[in-house]
């Protein structure tokens, strides 16, 4: 045996250990990496509705709307009579910009509930007092309610209304609502209620609909017509808007 050669075997022996060692030591202490955490994105607040963004959002709403159902009613039946009788309620349907065709349930004294039914086609209305009797030509400045172009009428009041406010919200039909009141003078509701008498003050309240801004409802406080009593309170529903509708101009030979 060589002797020399195993102080040169010792010294390989010791220092394979020492690497052997190193690494190990190197490979127990290496830190495993962690993941960073994503932060969460910031939350969009929601703007809140101003008096200028809800007119200018209803009023385009309103301007839009091309067919809707309707019912009016006097709510305290204090209202002017309606060509002699005591108007109960109205429905009806609209179509823009000139067409409806509505039921007016009246109340008379000798001969109890009565239907009229009345309808507009651009310039030419007819009415029936019943269902049995022929339509009869009808002159336009004598329907008492122009509701064919209601849309475009409402989308104008609104923005004539003196000291407009919001009042908060409501539930209308089942949705959340948002309230705005207004006021008007009775004149400037000759489009929509035609044949007003002037100079009356006229509380308005509408019901938009919180999300889409669409009309749900509205009401109209105070006198219209000088026989109207001063506590007069007329709430107009507003039902499917821009449902399909089809209003056609009667067959007067037939009555149908």
């Amino acid at each position: 045996m060589n002797l020399f050669k195993l102080p040169i075997l010792k010294f390989l022996i010791v220092v394979w250990l020492a690497v052997i060692l190193a690494l190990a030591s190197a490979c127990g202490t290496q830190s495993t990496p962690t993941s960073v955490p994503t932060a969460a994105p910031a939350p969009t607040s929601t703007p809140e509705l101003t008096l200028d963004s809800l007119l200018s959002s209803a009023g385009g709403e309103l301007a839009a709307l091309e067919t809707a159902k309707f019912e009016m009613i006097d709510e305290l039946e204090s209202g002017q009579q309606f060509f002699g009788m005591k108007l109960k309620t109205v429905e009806g349907t609209i179509k823009s910009p000139d067409s409806f065709r509505m039921l007016v349930n009246v109340e008379t004294p000798n001969f109890g509930f009565v239907v009229i039914e009345m309808m507009a086609v651009g310039q030419q209305a007819f009415m029936k007092f019943s269902a049995d009797a022929p339509w009869a030509p009808l002159p336009l400045d004598q329907v008492p309610f122009n509701f064919g172009g209601m849309g475009v009428t409402l989308s104008e009041l609104v923005t004539v209304l003196k000291d407009p406010s919001i009042e908060g919200r409501e539930e209308v039909g089942g949705g959340q609502t948002v309230r705005l009141d207004g006021n008007v003078i009775s004149e400037e509701m000759g489009n929509l209620i035609t044949s007003v008498d002037p100079g009356h003050p006229i509380k308005l309240t509408f019901w938009f609909d919180e999300a889409d801004h669409r009309l749900r409802q509205f009401r109209i406080d105070g006198k219209l017509f000088n026989d109207d009593a001063p506590e007069t309170s007329r709430l107009v529903k507003i039902m499917d808007v821009n449902a399909p509708v089809e209003i056609e101009l009667p067959d007067t030979a037939s009555g149908s």
